[in-house]
């Protein structure tokens, strides 16, 4: 099993925090979440 891809949705709630999602898929359809959550104080996201 390999990753085939990762994406990446950055969440502006509108508060002190920004929210990361991430999407995995591998090359044999399995796929799953992992998030994070950031103050905006730390940076910016590229």
């Amino acid at each position: 099993m390999r990753i085939d891809s990762v994406e990446t949705f950055l969440v502006d709630s509108g508060a002190a925090k920004h929210w990361l999602f991430v999407k995995v898929e591998t090359d044999e359809g399995t796929h799953g979440w992992g998030r994070a959550i950031a103050s905006k104080s730390v940076g910016r996201f590229s």
